[in-house]
């Protein structure tokens, strides 16, 4: 009964680490890097909406200001 108990302390404290590491990579904005592999191989149109979205983010203009010269 021991060793159940110590594995699912273990399992738990596993978890609540990735997910505390999932936190602090979606905060940080470095989670892309981690799934582009898994990406690649079993959802390849992920990839291409991820590229098309980060280009549809460089082409985006601010809008002048009011009173700003044209």
């Amino acid at each position: 009964m021991l060793a159940y108990v110590v594995f699912a302390a273990g399992l738990a404290a596993f978890m609540w680490l990735m997910w505390r590491f999932a936190r602090f990579a979606d905060r940080r904005g470095i989670g892309g890097g981690l799934m582009g592999i898994a990406d690649d191989l079993y959802h390849p149109a992920a990839k291409d909406q991820q590229e098309e979205h980060r280009a549809a983010e460089e082409r985006v203009v601010p809008s002048p200001s009011p009173g700003d010269p044209l």
